[in-house]
């Protein structure tokens, strides 16, 4: 997320033209109504716009890249895991069985 430069606004990392105010960010060096050759489709788009809407590739050099989070990974499960668990089942069963035999 960013900020709109003209009103505040809160806007979308990829998006160029506030929706509030409607202005829009051209990269530094670029009229916004210029249209650039996408590198990855080769079709022509904004200058202004990040990210090409016809083959979603991220256009390189002017604007910083869309922060990347790596995935989050599950630790090991304990070895002991499977044992504790069998002995959560058995213990009851165990006691019942104990109980059973007591009063018989």
């Amino acid at each position: 997320m960013r900020f709109c430069l003209r009103c505040g606004a809160v806007v979308a990392y990829d998006v160029r033209a506030c929706p509030a105010c409607g202005h829009e960010e051209a990269p530094a060096g670029l009229d916004p109504g210029a249209c650039v050759a996408c590198d990855g489709c080769g079709s022509a788009r904004p200058a202004a716009l990040q990210i090409c809407p016809g083959c979603g590739r991220e256009a390189e050099g002017f604007w910083p890249p869309a922060p990347r989070v790596p995935a989050w990974e599950a630790p090991e499960a304990p070895v002991l895991a499977p044992l504790l668990v069998l002995l959560a089942w058995l213990g009851p069963l165990v006691a019942a069985l104990g109980l059973a035999l007591a009063l018989r």
